[in-house]
Order: structure tokens, then C-alpha cells, then sequence
């Protein structure tokens, strides 16, 4: 299942995307569905929303052409990152460090898709990106056994890394230098974890 933010006037609303439409998902009440709220509420809610969706008319289906996307995930709780495949110059390709380095980018940085990257060039000229695998966890977990770790993992999505290298926002800390506004885009969508393997 893919499932996107779109803006519905100002709201953000979670849609399911199908083809190149997009159906925004309410709840029973008729209060809108945030992706984040799907993913914590497990895999159940997941089957629920796919049953409601087979059961809707085409009318309510919207052209994806026609909607304004959100960031994928626009109120993620955190945003931690991974650096396990940095090697040095000369270093042989596959070589990791023994333990992966773990930021973070604060959640005020998420953009969306298709969003416009703008930044004060007064500021910092020397700004650069990567693409990322992102991975959305669902339920909540503490000290999760890594053989039990993809059971919380709701879906995956894309996130553009987006870094200041200047040497007073990135320094050795990193944090400043990425998490300016807008340098987390992150989508279009989600794909649950059923329907990807990352591997």
C-alpha cells in the first residue's frame, strides 16, 4: 500500500495512492487519517483502511495530478539517521566502521516532495544532498531485540538528506548543518513494509 500526505486545503490529510489517484482516508466520524496515526496503530488499522478504500466509489478518488503533496510523514516524532557505509579516501568499498554513527535532523526541517528548496546563500553556500532510504516506524518500542526490529518498521519511504557543509553549521556535530527548514524532504508516499523489501 502506498500512502502520501496530501494537503486538503490547509489539513493534512493521509491518501491512499493507486495507479496515479489518491482517495483521502477518513476515519469512522469522518475525521481524516494522518500517516502517522496509521502507523502506530499497527497493522490492523492498515487492513481496515484497505477494506474501506475497495469500497469506495470512483468519485471519491482524486487525479494524483490534481493534489498538492505533503511532506510523506509531516509530523514524524523524530528523525534519527544512520551513517554506517561512510568509508575514508582509499578505503576499501564495503568497509563500515565497527559502530554507525547516529544524528539526527529535527522534525522542523521536513519538506515536501516536489517542495522548494530555498536557502540564505549569506548564510551557507556549501550545501549538498543525498538520497536516503527512510524508515517509518509504527508502534512504539523500547529496547527492541534486532531479530524482533522489522516487526515495528510500518513502511518505507524516500528522504533527501540535505546538509550545510560549512564548518560552523556542520562542524562535528552535524545537527545545525541539517536540519535547516526544508532539508528533509520526504516522500512522495510511504509503501508499507508488506509490499517492500528494502533488502
Amino acid at each position: 500500500m502506498r500512502l502520501a500526505t496530501i494537503l486538503d486545503g490547509e489539513v493534512p490529510v493521509a491518501a491512499l495512492v493507486r495507479d496515479a489517484q489518491a482517495l483521502p482516508l477518513l476515519r469512522d466520524g469522518g475525521d481524516p487519517w494522518s500517516v502517522r496515526q496509521l502507523a502506530a496503530a499497527g497493522p490492523e488499522a492498515t487492513a481496515q483502511v484497505r477494506r474501506w478504500a475497495d469500497g469506495q466509489p470512483l468519485a471519491s478518488w482524486r487525479p494524483l495530478a490534481s493534489v498538492t503533496l505533503g511532506p510523506a510523514v509531516p509530523d514524524p516524532g523524530a528523525i534519527y539517521t544512520v551513517g554506517h557505509n561512510y568509508r575514508a579516501p582509499g578505503e576499501v568499498p564495503g568497509a563500515a566502521p565497527d559502530r554507525p554513527l547516529i544524528y539526527g535532523k529535527a522534525a522542523s526541517s521536513v519538506g515536501a516532495h516536489g517542495g522548494r528548496l530555498a536557502w540564505d546563500r549569506e548564510l551557507t553556500d556549501n550545501v549538498d544532498a543525498e538520497c536516503e532510504l527512510g524508515v517509518v516506524i509504527g508502534r512504539a518500542a523500547t529496547d527492541v531485540d534486532a531479530a524482533e526490529a522489522l516487526e515495528h518498521v510500518f513502511g518505507y519511504t524516500i528522504i533527501d538528506d540535505v546538509s550545510s557543509r560549512d564548518e560552523w553549521l556542520d562542524g562535528d556535530q552535524w545537527l545545525l548543518g541539517k536540519s535547516r527548514p526544508g532539508f528533509c524532504p520526504v516522500g512522495p508516499w510511504v509503501v508499507t513494509s508488506d509490499e517492500l523489501d528494502p533488502r
